[in-house]
């Protein structure tokens, strides 16, 4: 069994719908089989995780904030025993960090790692992030690490997985730009199936049935297990960051 540590890209803030934080703060970041799992929590599955995280001790990558998605994710992840490590560039550091809430200087270590740039941070993100990436809602700064890990395993510098987790649709516009990529001739097919979509299943009358009934973290891992990489393989390699 894999112990790769995996990365989760999300917003500083909450966003307006409840739904975001439901699938943030009301979910536990497990590192099953060597990778990261968003569940839902009940008192049942609660218990169960925790006794998951301390056999298998996975890590969380992420952008080291506090506030918002991003902190809600970490202290449910600190909450149910995984360790976390937060890579947070020297500026956001000495501005006392990212999102609503501003705080004292963030300062380096066990679990906070400060870099000189946006860049280093990214890079080392990924280094970290052997298991491969999520994504919850975010912003711009969201939009960009997304985007940026996909082209990295398309190019060949890395060869990891991207999941998005698209709660209420938030990230349906992003699914439907690929495809019109796609159509119109600027993504290759294969380099499409790169970002894989994880979906919550419609109910009868009812729209997305998103809620305590699904279980995001089954649906996010069984899309990481089943991803391979586009037969047609990354198209450089050599690659010095």
């Amino acid at each position: 069994m894999s112990s790769k540590a995996a990365c989760v890209f999300c917003g500083s803030s909450v966003g307006t719908n409840p739904e975001f934080v439901r699938a943030a703060k009301c979910a536990v970041c497990s590192l099953v089989a060597g990778w990261l799992v968003l569940h839902w929590i009940t008192d049942r599955l609660k218990l169960a995780l925790g006794r998951a995280f301390a056999l298998q001790g996975r890590t969380l990558i992420y952008g080291g904030g506090d506030n918002g998605l991003m902190g809600a994710v970490s202290s449910e992840c600190l909450e149910a025993g995984s360790r976390t490590i937060g890579i947070v560039p020297h500026a956001i550091a000495q501005g006392g960090g990212e999102g609503d809430t501003l705080h004292k200087p963030i300062e380096a270590n066990e679990n906070t790692i400060i870099t000189a740039s946006m860049h280093e941070r990214k890079a080392k993100m990924a280094s970290l992030a052997e298991g491969g990436f999520f994504g919850l809602p975010g912003g711009f700064g969201t939009f960009e690490e997304v985007l940026e890990a996909i082209t990295w395993t398309q190019i060949g510098i890395h060869k990891k997985p991207v999941v998005l987790l698209n709660v209420c649709g938030y990230y349906t516009p992003l699914k439907q730009l690929i495809e019109s990529g796609v159509t119109s001739g600027f993504i290759t097919p294969w380099y499409s199936r790169i970002v894989v979509f994880v979906e919550a299943p419609e109910r009868e009358g009812e729209g997305e049935g998103e809620g305590e009934a699904f279980d995001w973290g089954k649906a996010a891992l069984e899309a990481l297990e089943t991803w391979k990489m586009p037969e047609c393989g990354a198209l450089f390699k050599d690659w010095v960051l």
